[in-house]
């Protein structure tokens, strides 16, 4: 079985006594193997239709409370923070984009189960130590992290194996496994 959130536990029916299979994250709150069981319980019969409607009420209800807390200078709408969000975007897209990056990045290597994390600072250092060029065709253009083992390969998002390179170059180099660095230490020394 998959682990994590849709792991299914088994449970006892607290009216009945048969032990039923239900998804981890439903394991606090179902008590009964079935609607039938249910409406016993209650004294009266439970249909699927009235069930679905109050899990979905008891759902809703979660999501607007959880809606309503004040976190770290968010606003107590989400309609606000999206608002605030989508203007802060506008009007930093270098930043954001820097930010996407990383986050593809991590997320990439995250879902692949490779591992290893860079970090924003990380990455101004490691375009900094090649003076922000392409270390393939030593051009000053806008910088892509590019893994020197790509993640598809079974390579990590680790500071050592990335490489900076311009959008054309990273394009070319694919899912080759190439060091760019070791040339432009050639050229460099």
């Amino acid at each position: 079985m998959a682990k994590g959130y849709y792991t299914k536990v088994i449970k006892k029916c607290q009216e009945c006594g048969v032990k039923f299979e239900v998804h981890k994250y439903r394991e606090k709150i179902a008590k009964f193997c079935s609607c039938k069981c249910t409406g016993k319980n209650n004294g009266k019969k439970v249909t699927s239709e009235e069930m679905s409607r109050r899990v979905k009420k008891s759902w809703d209800s979660g999501i607007r409370k959880k809606s309503k807390v004040f976190i770290d200078g968010l606003s107590k709408t989400p309609e606000r923070n999206i608002i605030r969000a989508t203007k802060w975007a506008k009007d930093n897209p270098e930043r954001r984009r820097k930010i996407q990056r990383i986050g593809n990045l991590k997320y990439r290597a995250k879902k692949k189960g490779n591992g290893g994390s860079i970090t924003e600072k990380e990455w101004e250092e490691i375009k900094n130590k090649f003076d922000n060029k392409c270390v393939c065709c030593l051009k000053k253009k806008e910088l892509e992290a590019d893994h020197i083992i790509p993640i598809s390969v079974g390579g990590s998002s680790n500071k050592e194996n990335i490489q900076p390179l311009c959008r054309s170059c990273n394009a070319k180099k694919s899912n080759k496994i190439i060091n760019y660095i070791k040339n432009y230490a050639r050229i460099h020394i």
